[in-house]
């Protein structure tokens, strides 16, 4: 189980964007994820079609232990949980003022159902406070969103600052990780905020990088992940990378593993042929009018048509192919997007700084 906070001191920096759309990610990949909302702001919420000021069950409510965690969790869609928060949340640091522990509060409370879940994701407040310290003290990875300002990057340096303080005084160790955001790459700015993190912060950098996007606010402002609200968006591809990435950090074993959260997978099905070939099932949720192809190095990477069925609400593209035993890496293209099998966690780094799916056959 990890739990990753998303965090850097200066606003509107895609912390609140990037924890709602990488915990609709890594659910729709099958992990069983929790979100909470450490920002009296309530953007989780708003982000996800509530409204802040109708959320009675809080997380200050849970910080102040008047609620129990399990108490204050909002299903919110299949493998995604979030416990959110709203404007009175702003009182907790003055309430807790002299309070013994107060900044393990947040530790102590997903102590009693973290093990329900394969990540929880915390969004901090732009603030380095008692909230912030409580989801660095319960957290073991901090998440620092980046985006192209001055101001963005000398407050990167006072994060890692705090959290090495946090590492120095109290033994907590967090192992940090810089995402770029709201970049612009063709620009030379762009290209120099990118060069100028990766420089400074070797190792530290994700791979990924979540460039700008007008659909990515407009997804905010219908209360829709952009899993949801814009699939043939860049921003869609960028955000489902940064999931692939965690996945393959990933050193433990997933609680999710249902198999009606499969169909999108490439599956095996049990008909051999005599020289051992088996045959291999693609299939992929998508709109009806948005053609999805797959290609691999099984057909010279020469994509070709899925067929689309209506599966209730849902249209599948699928297409059966027989493939002899072996290792294959593969794509799908989506309305003429070349993208990785969004539930499959088994990925290898192409040519062009992605990744392609891997299955075996």
């Amino acid at each position: 189980m990890r739990k990753i906070a998303l965090v850097n001191q200066k606003g509107g920096c895609g912390k609140t964007t990037t924890a709602v759309n990488l915990a609709s990610f890594l659910a729709d990949m099958g992990r069983k994820v929790l979100l909470v909302d450490m920002d009296p702001q309530g953007h989780c919420a708003l982000n996800l079609g509530t409204p802040p000021e109708s959320v009675v069950k809080s997380t200050h409510e849970v910080l102040t232990a008047a609620l129990p965690m399990a108490e204050a969790v909002t299903p919110v869609h299949e493998n995604l949980d979030a416990v959110f928060s709203n404007v009175v949340l702003s009182a907790f640091e003055q309430l807790m003022s002299g309070v013994p522990d107060r900044e393990y509060r947040l530790k102590e409370a997903l102590s009693h159902v973290e093990f329900l879940y394969d990540y929880i994701l915390v969004d901090c407040p732009p603030s380095v406070g008692l909230l912030t310290f409580n989801a660095l003290m319960a957290c073991d990875e901090a998440l620092v969103p980046v985006d192209s300002s001055a101001n963005s990057l000398h407050g990167l340096d006072r994060l890692i600052d705090s959290m090495a303080f946090i590492r120095n005084h109290v033994g907590h160790a967090i192992q940090v990780r810089i995402l770029p955001v709201n970049i612009a790459p063709r620009t030379r700015f762009g290209q120099w905020v990118l060069r100028t993190l990766r420089e400074k912060y070797p190792g530290s950098c994700a791979t990924s990088v979540i460039t700008s996007s007008t659909r990515l606010r407009e997804a905010a402002a219908h209360g829709q992940p952009v899993t949801r609200f814009s699939p043939q968006d860049h921003a869609y591809t960028e955000y489902q990378a940064l999931a692939l990435e965690l996945l393959r950090m990933e050193t433990h074993t997933p609680h999710v593993r249902k198999p009606e959260q499969t169909e999108q997978k490439v599956s095996q099905g049990a008909s051999r042929h005599p020289e051992g070939a088996r045959q291999v099932v693609f299939a992929f949720e998508a709109p009806e009018g948005m053609p999805v192809k797959v290609a691999g190095d099984f057909n010279n990477w020469k994509p070709e048509d899925l067929v689309p069925a209506r599966s209730g609400d849902r249209t599948v593209w699928k297409k059966v192919m027989t493939l002899p035993p072996g290792t294959y890496q593969y794509k799908y293209v989506v309305d003429g997007r070349w993208i990785p099998d969004p539930v499959n966690s088994r990925v290898s780094e192409d040519v062009y700084g992605g990744y392609n799916s891997i299955m075996s056959v």
